[in-house]
């Protein structure tokens, strides 16, 4: 795991927490969205690894 990748993660852990406290769901199903966004862009192998999950799961 690299410094961009640490970064990210403590960012949306952060945003996390506070939407937590907060008791706003929709706010952290929308901070693991862009989380997982954003990571994505720092590691092609994540990326492919996750496209190819994403791709797996039959659409309802």
């Amino acid at each position: 795991m690299n410094a961009k990748q640490r970064e990210i993660i403590v960012n949306y852990f952060e945003d996390y927490i506070r939407n937590g406290m907060r008791c706003d769901p929709v706010g952290g199903f929308s901070d693991f969205a862009y989380f997982f966004k954003e990571i994505r862009e720092t590691d092609d192998k994540l990326d492919s690894e996750m496209k190819e999950i994403y791709d797996e799961i039959p659409e309802y």
